[in-house]
This record gives C-alpha cells, sequence and structure tokens, in this order.
C-alpha cells in the first residue's frame, strides 16, 4: 500500500501564504485566507490599528512562493513571468490584486499592485513583473501603500496618525565653557572707541588685548583681570572687583542679565574671528571672510549622515570679462544668546553676507539676501544650521594652538518626542529644483 503524500509545491505555497499572514497581521490588518480559491489565496480588510475600525476595504492576495532563485535574479531585482489565466483572472474582477512572491528560506518576501503595473497594454502583454529588491519589498512599513491601492480616495475614512518617534534639531548650541569670573572696576572712559585709542597712542602690541569687555557707568566689565597690563592704562586697577562668573549668568536681575549677554557677544566676536568670521554692525551678522587671492573657499563641515564640504566663500566674475569680479557671496549667521532652564545657549540663524571685493559690503546686499532666502528650501537652510554650528563648536586645540578660554559651545541640542508624522504621507510628490543652482543663477542675474 503506497504512503500519504503531501507535495512539496502544496507545502511551499502554504508556507508562503502563512507568511503573507504573518506580514499583514504585523501591519494590524485583518488577513482572511481562501477555502477555495481560484487564483486567489485571501484577502487583506484595511483596518485602523490604532482605534480598531474595521474599514470593509479589501485588496486580494495571490502568493507564489519558490524554494530557488528567481528567475533572472542580481542582488538588486528579478523577473516574474504570470499565467496567462492568472492575469486574466486577476485583471477581471472589481477589486485591487496584489501580487506577492516570496522565498521563506531566506525570508524575503515582494509584492507589486497587479492592476496598477498591468495599465499599460504592451507590458500587459508581455506579462513580465520586473521586481526591485528594495523598492517592491513587502514588510510592515508596506502598510500605507496598501491604504492607498485598497482605499477610495472619497471614501471619507480617517487614520488615525501612528506611533513614531522623531528627532528634533533645534538651531540652538548650547554653551559648554563660560569665563570663570567677571572683573569691574572705574574707568573714565565712555566709549569702546576711546578704549581702543588709548592702547594705540600707547603703542599697545594689539596681540596684547582683545574684545571681551564692556563700558557701563562708569564702569569697565571685562573677563580679563584688570590689574594686568594693558588693561590698567583705561582703568583704575585699585577699584577692581571679581565675581564668579555664573553667580552674574544665572540671577534674575535683568540689568545683570543684559550685561552678561553683551559679555558673551564679546567673547563670541572674538571666537569667530579666530576662526574666519568677521562682524558686520550695519547687517548685525558675522560673515565668513574672504582672502586677497579671491578663491573659492570651501570647509569641512558635518552633516547629518557624513561629513561634507560647503562654500563659505563665492566669487563671482562677469561672463564678458571672466578677470572683472562682479561680487562675492559670504556664508555669515546671526546670533543671539539665550537662557532656557538654567543653560545658556547660542541661537544660530543661517544668512548671507555680499561684497564688492571680499570686504567692501555690496549696497545692495540686503535684496540680494532677501532675494536668495526666497529661493532656498528647507534642506538648504538646516544644511547651512549643520555646517556653521559644526565650525563654531569644534574643538581646535592641540600642541600649535589654544583653545578659546572664554567660550565654548556645543553641537546643536537635540530633542526626542514620542510623537511623528511620516514625512511620506503628507509632503508635496514633486521633484525639488536644485536649490545651489537656482541661487548661482539668481545671483549672476541681480548682482
Amino acid at each position: 500500500m503506497a504512503d500519504k503524500q503531501l507535495p512539496q509545491s502544496t507545502f511551499l505555497g502554504h508556507v508562503g501564504t502563512n507568511r503573507v499572514e504573518r506580514i499583514v497581521t504585523d501591519m494590524g490588518f485583518l488577513w482572511n485566507p481562501s477555502k477555495m480559491d481560484a487564483g486567489i489565496d485571501g484577502y487583506i480588510e484595511i483596518r485602523d490599528p490604532l482605534t480598531a475600525v474595521a474599514t470593509n476595504c479589501v485588496i486580494l492576495v495571490q502568493c507564489k512562493a519558490t524554494a530557488v532563485e528567481f528567475r533572472a535574479e542580481t542582488s538588486t531585482g528579478f523577473d516574474f513571468y504570470c499565467d496567462p489565466s492568472d492575469l486574466k483572472y486577476w485583471l477581471a474582477g472589481n477589486a485591487p490584486v496584489v501580487l506577492v512572491v516570496c522565498r521563506p528560506s531566506t525570508d524575503e518576501a515582494y509584492w507589486i499592485s497587479i492592476k496598477d503595473y498591468f495599465r499599460d497594454p504592451k507590458t500587459k502583454q508581455e506579462r513580465k513583473v520586473h521586481f526591485d529588491k528594495t523598492k517592491d519589498r513587502f514588510t510592515k512599513e508596506s502598510a500605507d501603500a496598501l491604504k492607498g491601492i485598497g482605499i477610495p480616495r472619497d471614501s471619507g475614512i480617517y487614520f488615525s496618525p501612528g506611533k513614531k518617534e522623531e528627532v528634533l534639531y533645534s538651531n540652538l548650541l548650547p554653551v559648554t565653557k563660560l569665563p570663570e569670573r567677571i572683573y569691574v572696576a572705574s574707568t573714565a572712559k565712555f566709549k569702546r572707541s576711546a578704549v581702543f585709542a588709548q592702547f594705540k597712542a600707547k603703542k599697545v602690541n594689539p596681540k596684547s588685548y582683545s574684545g571681551e569687555f564692556l563700558l557701563h557707568r562708569k564702569q569697565f566689565i571685562s573677563v580679563h583681570n584688570l590689574k594686568w597690563e594693558p588693561w590698567t592704562t583705561v582703568c583704575d586697577a585699585g577699584t577692581m572687583e571679581a565675581f564668579e562668573f555664573a553667580e552674574w549668568a544665572n540671577t534674575d536681575n535683568p540689568d545683570k542679565r543684559r550685561l552678561i549677554v553683551q559679555l558673551l557677544n564679546g567673547c563670541l566676536s572674538e571666537m569667530a574671528w579666530r576662526i574666519g568670521f568677521r562682524y558686520s554692525k550695519r547687517d548685525d551678522c558675522y560673515f565668513y571672510r574672504g582672502n586677497e587671492q579671491l578663491k573659492k573657499r570651501r570647509v569641512k563641515a558635518a552633516a547629518l549622515t557624513r561629513d561634507t564640504h560647503k562654500t563659505f566663500f563665492q566669487v563671482y566674475y562677469d561672463k564678458r570679462d571672466p578677470k572683472r569680479v562682479i561680487g562675492c557671496r559670504h556664508t555669515a549667521f546671526r546670533a543671539k544668546f539665550q537662557f532656557y532652564d538654567g543653560t545658556w545657549y547660542l541661537e544660530v540663524t543661517p544668512t548671507y553676507f555680499y561684497t564688492s571685493d571680499g570686504r567692501r559690503r555690496k549696497r545692495n546686499s540686503h535684496q540680494l539676501r532677501q532675494g536668495i532666502k526666497l529661493i532656498e528650501k528647507q534642506k538648504a537652510v538646516f544644511a547651512q544650521v549643520l555646517a556653521i554650528s559644526d565650525l563654531l563648536s569644534r574643538r581646535r586645540a592641540d600642541l600649535f594652538t589654544q583653545e578659546y578660554a572664554y567660550l565654548g559651545l556645543g553641537p546643536v541640542a537635540q530633542f526626542s518626542i514620542g510623537v511623528g508624522i511620516d514625512d511620506g504621507t503628507w509632503k508635496i510628490a514633486a521633484v525639488e529644483a536644485d536649490d545651489e543652482g537656482e541661487a548661482e543663477s539668481f545671483l549672476r542675474l541681480n548682482l
């Protein structure tokens, strides 16, 4: 008597269908297998996983499983040929049909929407489906695409937003280092220009002093010890008092808070100068300095995935006279110190600055800046924030360079939140123009 047997093809088909059921269940949808079928292994009913509301919108599924290589398989894709009678059957019905091709031994499954794929008569005649192993992978993340083909657009069905943890990037750099002390002494000077004039008159070496000070009500306030030269030439060192900087920095007194901000701005100006930025009082921004040779300057800076090089100084020449400079674009930023929850931050706002020759401000700099900001999109602005922040927060101390002593900044502050938006479900499905290309065209027309 012959033994009862279960053909391998039947067993393999059952394993493939079980895999589809597992993926559909992970999506939070309903899977209903066919008890008898002529080319449909089951159907999916779309369901809202959060509210448990079933929609009565269904998608028919045909699963094809194999234990060997797919036809014409490569590392990126493979081909599948549909049986003529199967294809005719799938296309004849009134419900959407998806074809799932899987290989259970390697835990792979891929899918396409039959009626969408074979909309072109030529493709229908060839009966060939080409699967992309990345784009067509059938996983839990395919749920939104299934909703797209299974729910009529005019149905009015609403799905609650799914839970998604998201990281928010700010334009705030935490202050990681503050001066240790504040020094206060009496002075007869009323203006900063008078202080620098005094140093010049006394022939003080410019390298022996810097601008981290302010004048307030006949007081000279600085992060430098005012009993040291050359500060004794501009204030009365005998009246000097020293205070812990943190004592002033954490105060609720608005007057002291303003003085702290002024001192920090002085520290920032000095630190920014050391890494290549110059301050423009008229535009209230720090702009990356040009060079005497008027050469393009690209600076290595951090990005989200990998380091990149950003153009911080760009020179533009007249097309009719390639040797004549018509203008220069400088990467720039505005800066504002903020105090939140007991921590100081530097708020960085990226912008641009335009000069005629790398130094002198261009008369229409404001109009050029407005024009490029209308062109640039969110991605370009975010990349600029990261690049500027990377330069400001980068440590530079080595055997030949001393780290700036009075101010330190950390990388851009990030915040994790327990909710988020799936970008693919709401962003405009359009090819964004190249920001840099559009900016170049705008500048050449307007410089």
